[in-house]
């Protein structure tokens, strides 16, 4: 049970590291357009 727990925070990590560089590039692109 432990294991698997482990399994769900890291993949919640990576979602997370992904939306941030999404989040990022989507920033970029305002700040070049303005």
């Amino acid at each position: 049970m432990k294991k698997y727990f482990h399994n769900v925070q890291l993949f919640l990590i990576e979602i997370i590291y992904f939306l941030d560089i999404i989040g990022q590039s989507a920033i970029l692109e305002t700040v070049s357009m303005s």
